[in-house]
């Protein structure tokens, strides 16, 4: 029975280990809830919700232009959204003190992926780990979501 247990819990932890590692991204984010991969044929559409600060604003030109540079468009009016915006405007209920400084929370839907942080150096490491998550160049690429 012991054996048994063991087993289950070395294959759950393989799996979430698994789940985890398919991700390759640096730093390796704290949490991970994988969802479906989703095609950006339309490419994206970066908007830096307001009040966007000179900073906010330098993470959204510096992901938009990580993106030119893969041909994938970053103004498209019909590409998948694509927002930085701050904790205050857009509350994150399990967003933690310690997060506060250098953290964010990056959630995404179906037409919509959100970057929330409390500081302009959050935003600007969310929107670093946007662009790891978008794998291929042009209209084949697609967001690991």
């Amino acid at each position: 029975m012991l054996f048994f247990r063991s087993g289950l819990i070395l294959l759950a932890l393989t799996t979430f280990a698994s789940a985890q590692s398919s991700l390759k991204l640096i730093p390796m984010p704290r949490e991970v809830h994988a969802t479906a991969d989703v095609p950006l044929p339309h490419g994206v559409r970066i908007v830096c919700a307001a009040p966007c600060s000179e900073e906010d604003h330098f993470a959204a030109t510096d992901l938009g232009t990580t993106l030119e540079e893969r041909n994938i468009s970053s103004v498209s009016p019909s590409g998948f959204v694509i927002e930085l915006t701050r904790l205050a405007n857009h509350p994150v209920a399990d967003f933690s003190a310690e997060m506060k400084p250098e953290g964010y929370v990056i959630s995404a839907s179906h037409n919509s992926l959100t970057v929330t942080a409390a500081t302009a150096e959050g935003l600007f490491y969310g929107a670093q780990t946007v662009k790891q998550l978008i794998a291929g160049d042009g209209p084949k690429a697609i967001l690991q979501a």
